[in-house]
C-alpha cells in the first residue's frame, strides 16, 4: 500500500486534482499583482500631469481661519498664505477641507507645505476661484 500522500497508481487526474487549488491561487495572486501594479502606474501618471500644471483643474481657497493665533504657533505665515489663496482645494466634505499647494516640483516638501486638512469647525470664510476652461491634464 503506498502513502496516503501519494499520487502513484491513481492516474494524472488525481495528481491535478491535489495541485488545482495551488495553480489557483497561484493565477489569483499573479493577476491582483498585475492589476495593482497597473493601477498604481496609471494614478502615478495621473498625479504627475495634475502637478505638471500646478494643479490647474482645482480651484483656489481663499480660506480665513478662525482661531490664526493657534495656527501661527505650530506653522508660521499659514494664516496669510490660506487668506491670499495660495492653495487650491482638493477635497470638501461636511468635516474636513483637503487643500493642496501647488509648488515647483523639485521644491523640498517641507518648505512648500504640499497638503492641508483645515477641519470645517475652524474656517470662519472661505472663498474659491473658478477653474478656467482647458485647464487641467488632457
Amino acid at each position: 500500500m503506498g502513502q496516503p500522500w501519494s499520487a502513484a497508481g491513481k492516474g494524472i487526474g488525481a495528481v491535478w486534482l491535489r495541485a488545482a487549488p495551488v495553480v489557483a491561487l497561484g493565477v489569483v495572486l499573479v493577476s491582483f499583482w498585475g492589476a495593482y501594479a497597473l493601477g498604481r502606474n496609471a494614478a502615478d501618471a495621473h498625479y504627475l500631469r495634475h502637478r505638471d500644471n500646478g494643479f490647474c483643474a482645482f480651484p483656489f481657497a481663499r480660506v480665513v481661519v478662525k482661531e490664526a493665533a493657534r495656527a501661527a504657533k505650530s506653522l508660521p505665515d499659514l494664516d496669510k498664505a490660506l487668506a491670499e489663496g495660495q492653495y487650491r482645494l482638493l477635497i470638501q466634505s461636511a468635516g474636513v477641507l483637503v487643500l493642496i499647494r501647488p509648488g515647483a516640483p523639485d521644491a523640498k516638501p517641507e518648505v512648500r507645505r504640499p497638503a492641508l486638512v483645515v477641519p470645517v469647525s475652524e474656517v470662519a470664510l472661505m472663498e474659491l476661484t473658478p477653474v478656467p476652461p482647458g485647464c487641467g491634464p488632457g
